[in-house]
């Protein structure tokens, strides 16, 4: 079983950032892990990650999401304050049954990342770019 630590992950830029997801807590209802990326001038610019899994009918369910708030400095008679002008999703679910192997698991998520990596004009078009498929 892992331990709850810090994730590195590089950003998507031209020269990628180091991004790393400190341990914030693990909820004792859920098991679900809680993870973030502290905001530049506040705690609303908080990058999330949540981390969970569980065993249901014979399935493992994964499930990692991942909120990335856009922060605004709004400043009304001369008092400034951070908000939350919208924020980026990503929520990525796995389904693995209890009798599937380590390495047909491997391949799954191999298949996904590397999908989500491509830089092909079909899956850059639809996720990036966000257009619809013809």
């Amino acid at each position: 079983m892992p331990n709850l630590v810090n994730l590195t992950v590089n950003n998507g830029e031209s020269t990628p950032v180091a991004q790393v997801f400190k341990p914030d807590y693990i909820d004792p209802k859920t098991g679900v892990a809680h993870l973030y990326v502290p905001g530049a001038s506040s705690a609303k610019g908080n990058m999330k990650l949540t981390l969970s899994r569980r065993l249901s009918g014979g399935k493992y369910r994964i499930r990692v999401k991942l909120e990335m708030p856009t922060v605004v400095t709004e400043t009304i008679n001369g008092v400034s304050v951070d908000k939350v002008a919208y924020v980026a999703f990503a929520d990525t679910q796995l389904t693995f049954d209890e009798g599937s192997t380590e390495a047909e698991r491997k391949d799954v998520i191999a298949l996904m990342a590397n999908t989500l990596s491509h830089s092909d004009t079909l899956v850059t078009g639809v996720l990036v770019d966000l257009e619809g498929i013809y």
